[in-house]
């Protein structure tokens, strides 16, 4: 009676009872097992039931079984069994040693459930883990996961390392490593922020910063965070994404660079071509004056000392004036080309100072430290002249009549600067010619329009505002380029940088962009 309960309870558990002997051959199993496998008892008795295990299993289950029995251990194993419907569904087989009355082994007892659906939760677990490392580990931007209070690093993909140059785990063992890692320019702003929006008084944090890496490079960051809640609405994760933004921000800066570039070379040529064209008719108009007063002073005026000849003298001196300005319009609408070709600049800025040095006021210091034998660049004496002439005459306005003037030749190779007369990038080999003085200097906003025609920081009565113009229209004829440094109070230094005539191609490529109107050609 009390076997018959004893089965009938078995049979009503959820689990998969089994029993064996000491022998190790199964002599027992519930009526949940038998419904499970779809097998008769008979069938399953001894070491039947092992013909339902999946053959990948079979070792390990039979070698486990069979240790556990040697050692009268116990042991917990999980391996495939094959249901009723020939599915193989993973179970979890628990086993304990069983003693007769008299306490001696008799065998063993144990209990298997099935955990397919927990083994396939950890496999999709583990899946799905596997494929959030294959992302963090190889895309561009860095996750982070932070407990708010107290503020502890719990995640920070591999990005991070990357970007920062710090390893994740020296940031799991500081979290105040990735802020004092942020451009000093950007780190108050960028802590300020962090802290307002985890205490509340922000709603977001979304801001780009600078990064300087143990590498030495300066990159953009976009860091973006995100809050995280509990049931009772209490803040208890930070979590983010920091997107390296360099190249869009280059990007961005190299579009704004090219829309400056090509608005001042429209600018430049639309003015060069109105310039031109005024100067022709202008020069006409002067070239009647003059003859006229000329005329009528050499022939109608016989008072070489009266009042009338003093009147036309004076309208005659206006006239010349204006003619130098004509000449200068010309120049800057590129209208005269002077006889350019390949020439070392060593004697032709020596027989220039020559003659700045008896005009210059006498309290103008000039030094001219030059190298010997530059290489040869494209160039006349004339506009060479002008060149000089014109930044000169700016240097000892800018010095007040008092200061010292340098002018340096040299010849430089590896240039990579930014032209302050085109903006555009400036690479290669060059020969530069220099002139600085100790003036006044420039501020930001003269810096921006000092290559303007007409503008001027002088007074109306000091100049034209047509100098620095010429000097661009000359410089950039040859294919060369103007590099301006100008502090305030210390001085200024003009650049100014020829391409190297290496070959007759590079002259006749010179020739050839001359040739051509307008104010584009500046390469």
């Amino acid at each position: 009676m009390e076997d018959g309960r004893f089965r009938l309870l078995v049979d009503s558990l959820p689990e998969l009872i089994w029993m064996s002997g000491k022998d190790k051959r199964c002599l027992y199993f519930n009526q949940q097992w038998l419904t499970f496998t779809g097998r008769s008892l008979q069938q399953e008795l001894g070491n039947g039931w092992m013909e339902g295990v999946h053959r990948s299993d079979y070792e390990r289950r039979a070698s486990i079984y069979a240790s556990a029995f040697d050692n009268g251990e116990a042991f917990t194993i999980e391996y495939r069994l094959r249901r009723f419907d020939g599915e193989y569904r993973w179970v979890l087989d628990t086993g304990r040693p069983w003693y007769s009355s008299d306490r001696k082994f008799a065998g063993y007892v144990g209990s298997a459930i099935d955990i397919t659906e927990r083994k396939q939760a950890e496999q999709a677990v583990r899946e799905s883990e596997e494929r959030f490392r294959q992302l963090a580990e190889n895309i561009d931007q860095v996750f982070w996961f932070m407990e708010a209070s107290p503020q502890r690093v719990l995640y920070v993909s591999p990005a991070f390392e990357r970007f920062w140059g710090i390893s994740a785990q020296a940031l799991y063992n500081n979290p105040e490593l990735w802020i004092h890692a942020v451009h000093t320019e950007d780190r108050a702003r960028v802590e300020r922020l962090f802290l307002s929006w985890v205490a509340g008084e922000r709603d977001a944090f979304d801001v780009e910063y600078r990064v300087q890496g143990h590498d030495g490079l300066v990159r953009w960051i976009h860091d973006r965070g995100t809050k995280i809640y509990d049931d009772a609405g209490e803040l208890v994760r930070l979590s983010g994404i920091a997107e390296n933004i360099t190249a869009r921000k280059q990007a961005a800066e190299d579009r704004e660079q090219l829309q400056i570039q090509v608005q001042q070379s429209q600018k430049m040529e639309a003015i060069g071509r109105l310039t031109g064209g005024i100067a022709h008719d202008f020069n006409n108009i002067l070239a009647s004056i003059l003859g006229y007063t000329g005329l009528a002073l050499r022939r109608f005026v016989t008072d070489k000392e009266g009042k009338l000849a003093e009147y036309l003298q004076e309208v005659y001196r206006a006239g010349e004036r204006a003619q130098d300005l004509v000449t200068q319009m010309l120049a800057f609408g590129r209208d005269t080309d002077g006889e350019s070709k390949p020439r070392k600049l060593g004697s032709l800025v020596d027989e220039t100072i020559k003659m700045l040095q008896s005009s210059l006021p006498s309290g103008i210091e000039l030094s001219a430290p030059l190298e010997d034998d530059t290489p040869a660049v494209m160039i006349d004496s004339v506009h060479l002249y002008q060149l000089m002439i014109n930044l000169c005459i700016n240097a000892c306005d800018a010095m007040a009549g008092r200061g010292r003037i340098h002018i340096y030749l040299r010849h430089l190779q590896g240039v990579n600067t930014l032209c302050s007369s085109c903006h555009r990038q400036v690479q290669g080999e060059f020969v530069e010619l220099t002139v600085k003085d100790t003036g006044i200097g420039m501020g930001p906003d003269v810096m921006g329009r000092m290559f303007d025609p007409f503008f001027s920081g002088k007074t109306p009565v000091k100049g034209t505002g047509m100098g620095l113009s010429v000097v661009h229209g000359i410089v950039h004829d040859r294919n060369g380029h103007i590099v301006v440094e100008s502090t305030q109070n210390v001085g200024s230094a003009f650049r100014l940088l020829f391409p190297v005539v290496k070959n007759e191609k590079d002259s006749k490529n010179s020739k050839r962009s001359k040739r051509k109107k307008g104010v584009g050609g500046k390469g």
